[in-house]
């Protein structure tokens, strides 16, 4: 960072400028400077005349807004300017965005075209990888998420991608919590993500080793656990704020009001809102029916856009408790 802010202090011509401020966007970003990056990559966007420099600026700044959750100007960016950024790059980015809108088919299909146009290099399927392990994660199919995930760390070890490869560690945790907890080891990864200052990698590894320990009985998954929650807050990262807040939950670490606060920050997010607000409208049945009914309604019909089964018919049965 001291490096680019002396850079920023030589005369250097605008494509220059424009990709020092691009690299300290990105570097911001890596250690949870959120707001900070999203400053960079608009400066950098503004003054670059080069179309690849502004389509890496773009894809920056939409990183950006997604881990802040500012979802209105994701998308809204995706909708509008369809000239800044390559054609791939945004198209990856509207699969994120079909995901985070419950369209899963749609966000699968999106992923397969981009594997099928930019060939399977190890950059490639390290990213394709990762999202569909996501949606695979959604959908609870947690073996298949698991084994994406580790498809993506692979492709990232092969790229020499360490950052992005302990993030799909991360990941593979997760979603082993479920079925495999005690599979995973991610001691080197959180060591590694905390010397670095890596904070938003280093809450994610957290979390998985978190949950991890807390599903085998192990005290020691709190402290993770309460840790890689206040990293994210401290990061003002909405969306994975609500995710560590609602899986604490899930391990009894949480109580109403953070169960609360948690579906207010992962709103639109549907494949990680719906549980949450399920588990909420259960919460409330007792005290509060109207409003858990409603919850219980928006939960039941994001599952059925995501042809999830199994919680539809969970969402099903709590109507029914809610209705009689």
């Amino acid at each position: 960072m001291e490096a680019g802010r002396r850079a920023l202090e030589l005369e250097l011509d605008v494509a220059q400028t424009s990709m020092v401020h691009l690299s300290m966007a990105a570097a911001h970003a890596d250690l949870g400077e959120l707001r900070e990056a999203e400053g960079k990559a608009k400066t950098a966007l503004e003054v670059s005349p080069d179309e690849e420099q502004r389509s890496l600026a773009m894809d920056v700044l939409l990183g950006t807004w997604l881990e802040r959750g500012e979802l209105v100007a994701f998308i809204g960016s995706l909708a509008a300017e369809p000239g800044v950024g390559s054609s791939t790059t945004r198209e990856f980015r509207r699969a994120q965005r079909d995901r985070l809108a419950g369209r899963l088919d749609d966000a699968v299909m999106r992923l397969e075209w981009l594997e099928t146009e930019m060939g399977r290099t190890p950059p490639v399927r390290g990213t394709c990888a990762s999202e569909l392990g996501e949606i695979a994660l959604i959908r609870g199919e947690h073996e298949q998420a698991m084994a994406l995930f580790g498809e993506s760390a692979r492709a990232w070890e092969q790229a020499r991608r360490q950052t992005l490869r302990w993030g799909a560690e991360a990941a593979r945790g997760l979603a082993a919590s479920w079925i495999a907890p005690k599979s995973v080891g991610l001691d080197l990864g959180v060591a590694w993500a905390h010397r670095r200052g890596l904070v938003g990698l280093e809450l994610r590894l957290l979390l998985a080793r978190g949950l991890c320990a807390s599903r085998v009985g192990s005290e020691a998954g709190a402290g993770d656990l309460g840790r890689a929650q206040e990293l994210a807050d401290n990061m003002q990262a909405r969306l994975i704020a609500g995710r560590v807040r609602w899986l604490r939950c899930t391990v009894g670490l949480g109580d109403l009001r953070e169960l609360e606060q948690a579906v207010v920050e992962l709103t639109g997010d549907s494949g990680w809102w719906a549980p949450a607000a399920l588990a909420l409208a259960e919460a409330l049945a007792e005290d509060e029916r109207g409003r858990a009914f409603t919850l219980a309604t928006g939960a039941h019909s994001c599952f059925v856009g995501m042809h999830i089964v199994e919680q539809q018919d969970k969402a099903l049965l709590v109507l029914k408790g809610l209705s009689g």
